[in-house]
């Protein structure tokens, strides 16, 4: 989702939210197919899969790996929950809740980092993670 475009991602998502939410379901395949690619390696172990996955990136991973039993663990790096500024945020709830993701993750290794001083995703949007009933 920060591929060759005009604007910023928040001025497309102002423009055509579903073309946003198109974007992402593309990228949720995307992750598919490369953990389709992997486990047909041979120098691979496929019972080791994680996902790592940074800013963006972390909340495709944890939607993508709740529901693909192949990936083990996951690393999200300046990653929680959605933004508070984020644009059209039921819609983009629709598609991709990382709070709603990440409870389905219980059981797996899961390491979550952030920056103190990240103005983006703050530690507050992660921390809604590890404050839940069932992670405590």
């Amino acid at each position: 989702l920060h591929g060759a475009r005009e604007g910023s991602i928040d001025d497309i998502s102002l423009r055509n939210p579903l073309q946003l939410i198109g974007a992402w379901r593309l990228a949720l395949r995307e992750v598919s197919l490369s953990l389709d690619y992997l486990t047909q390696l041979a120098v691979i172990d496929a019972q080791r899969l994680a996902l790592v996955g940074y800013s963006l990136g972390s909340f495709l991973s944890v939607t993508a790996a709740v529901d693909d039993d192949r990936v083990r663990a996951m690393v999200l790096a300046s990653g929680g929950d959605l933004p508070e500024r984020t644009p059209f945020a039921a819609l983009v709830r629709a598609a991709a809740d990382p709070l709603r993701a990440v409870r389905k993750f219980a059981g797996r290794p899961l390491l979550m980092v952030n920056g103190r001083f990240d103005r983006t995703v703050t530690p507050g949007d992660w921390a809604k993670f590890i404050t839940e009933k069932e992670w405590v």
